[in-house]
């Protein structure tokens, strides 16, 4: 282990892991896990966290949220780190059906611009294309701005947001 000063250790919380749970604690230097086990020592270390009766995760991801309806990101993300959440990978649309133009590379853009500046948690982004999306051009350039899914609809014609077959 560095010499370096930890910045804290979390004693004796039930850590849960893919493996299982077990009760241990958590070393955290430089804002990183630098150590789990049972037997850590709390020499060094700025801060004492003590998480008896709780649990420890790793960090949680919703990878399935909609905050482009009336959260801003700031706001939605805040609220989900109160619960414990460190990343999110929310579903971003064109918004016309609530009276603001523009594409899905649009709607992107500009959550994009707003998240950069302002939200608490790591992210990522889901792209809803809608029926009437450049399909062809909208995809290659919001996969070079960091997108990682996609979603197209087969159904809801009226609504405007099925994907013709010839487009998908």
């Amino acid at each position: 282990m560095s010499q370096k000063q930890a910045d804290y250790l979390i004693s004796g919380g039930l850590v849960v892991r893919g493996s299982g749970v077990t009760r241990e604690n958590v070393l955290v230097r430089d804002g990183k896990i630098e150590a789990v086990g049972s037997d850590l020592s709390c020499d060094g270390v700025k801060r004492i966290i003590d998480a008896s009766g709780t649990y420890v995760f790793p960090g949680i991801i919703d990878a399935h949220n909609h905050p482009i309806y009336a959260d801003r990101i700031e706001t939605f993300s805040l609220s989900a780190a109160f619960g414990g959440i460190t990343t999110v990978v929310p579903f971003i649309q064109s918004q016309r059906a609530i009276g603001i133009e523009g594409t899905t590379l649009d709607a992107v853009t500009r959550f994009l611009d707003e998240a950069h500046e302002t939200s608490y948690l790591d992210f990522g982004i889901h792209a809803i294309l809608m029926g009437d999306d450049d399909v062809k051009n909208q995809v290659p350039e919001l996969i070079k701005m960091g997108v990682i899914s996609f979603k197209m609809f087969m159904t809801y014609p009226r609504r405007g947001m099925m994907m013709p077959d010839d487009k998908m």
